[in-house]
């Protein structure tokens, strides 16, 4: 099909802008980008075999064992995705990258600043911060057009100037990475939140690891975290013997300290 325009968005704002395109509130198709460049390591990412992208996807998914088929489902998302990035690129119509304060958003419109031809025309569309932290996920679909038609067209200089974070990012990007308030990508270490984990479980004795996970992300002010990576990190805590899994026939298990 022809567009006349092709928007990257996270799966979190996606489907809304599917929606929109498919009413023609917006021009062109969605791309939903299954990635999420806020964590792990990226140095062999946009490669045609990521082995050590995906051997940390694998990681965080199987961590979840009561639900496994998520990481199937994760693989196919992902390589579709892959593969109609590459079909984007190949067709010069205008790309539209949907970044706000997620670092994985920005991480996306830097990694197309990289990739796409330089004769492609490459648009940010932006999330007014207000001093607050927000995403795309966050913004209530009638907003979503305001912000398309405020939509920037990068110059080659700044086109430059995020390709450039790209780089430094796959060089030294390993761990959890986030916007500060001054829109300034930075990392903590990949197991940073080990403590508040270790720590909430502590003072509630026994939890689900859902409300444990959850408990963690509501009170998270920095990084936009995903309930994946936590349960993940559970894992190596469980694993490491500092926390204790109990499994519940018919749910998830639960986690306790030893």
């Amino acid at each position: 099909m022809n567009a006349s325009a092709i928007h990257f968005a996270l799966p979190s704002a996606a489907a809304t802008l599917q929606q929109l395109c498919a009413d023609a509130v917006l021009p062109g198709e969605v791309l939903c980008f299954q990635e999420d460049f806020s964590q792990g390591p990226l140095a062999d990412c946009d490669l045609i075999d990521p082995q050590a992208r995906m051997g940390y996807w694998n990681a965080v998914l199987w961590a979840q064992d009561w639900w496994p088929q998520q990481d199937e489902d994760f693989v196919h998302a992902y390589w579709a995705s892959r593969k109609a990035q590459l079909k984007a690129f190949e067709r010069r119509v205008p790309l539209y990258a949907w970044a706000g304060g997620h670092a994985g958003e920005w991480l996306m419109l830097c990694m197309l600043a990289e990739h796409a031809h330089a004769d492609t025309p490459l648009y940010h569309v932006a999330v007014p911060q207000h001093g607050q932290r927000s995403c795309m996920g966050m913004q209530p679909p009638p907003v979503l057009p305001e912000l398309f038609a405020q939509a920037r067209l990068l110059t080659a200089g700044e086109r430059e100037q995020l390709a450039a974070q790209w780089r430094y990012w796959q060089e030294h990007g390993d761990g959890i990475r986030y916007l500060d308030v001054q829109g300034t990508l930075q990392q903590h270490p990949i197991d940073h939140y080990d403590n508040a984990l270790v720590n909430a479980i502590t003072k509630a004795g026994k939890w689900p690891v859902t409300r444990l996970v959850g408990e963690v992300m509501g009170h998270e002010e920095q990084a936009w975290l995903s309930d994946s990576f936590l349960f993940w990190r559970v894992k190596k805590l469980v694993d490491a013997g500092v926390l204790k899994r109990e499994n519940v026939p018919g749910t998830v298990p639960s986690i306790c300290r030893w």
